[in-house]
């Protein structure tokens, strides 16, 4: 079973693993089956990362009201995409974190710091037609400091 964490956690350290950021869409997807496929090559465990931010007025709310909860939200994504790119058979020590930040790749790229490779989805949700990678994507490819695999959707790897 998946290890999940959550911001109010201490943050781990991502070395000898993939981080991929996880947003549910289908790119995210196809980032988790090629982090999958990288990570059993070359013999390390995978970090799916999905990064949030409290709405404004989140902080007008009990989490427990039910009206909004970022936590319980982005939790559930990450389960989703987990469960649609592996089923019941998830990679060995894949983690599930979810990290609160203003900016999603800021925090994918401070949570790949120390780790093998960042892999990312070419484009998340509601991207602008005509422009081939997203924001988040094309910040992760020039400022990261490990290698980064930017994946579209429908370009699945193959299994050999």
């Amino acid at each position: 079973m998946a290890e999940q964490t959550t911001a109010t956690e201490q943050r781990v350290t991502s070395a000898h693993r993939i981080v991929v950021g996880v947003d549910g869409s289908a790119a995210s997807i196809e980032a988790l089956h090629w982090a999958a496929v990288i990570g059993a090559a070359i013999g390390v465990q995978i970090d799916a990362v999905a990064a949030f931010e409290y709405p404004a007025s989140y902080f007008g709310y009990s989490a427990t009201s039910g009206a909004l909860d970022a936590d319980h939200d982005v939790a559930q994504v990450l389960h989703d995409a987990v469960t649609k790119a592996y089923g019941d058979v998830k990679p060995d020590g894949l983690r599930l974190l979810a990290h609160a930040g203003h900016n999603p790749s800021k925090v994918l790229l401070d949570v790949s710091g120390e780790a093998e490779m960042l892999v990312v989805g070419g484009r998340a949700h509601g991207g602008f037609m005509g422009l081939p990678l997203g924001s988040v994507a094309l910040a992760c490819a020039e400022h990261a400091v490990c290698p980064v695999v930017v994946v579209h959707a429908g370009h699945s790897p193959r299994q050999t």
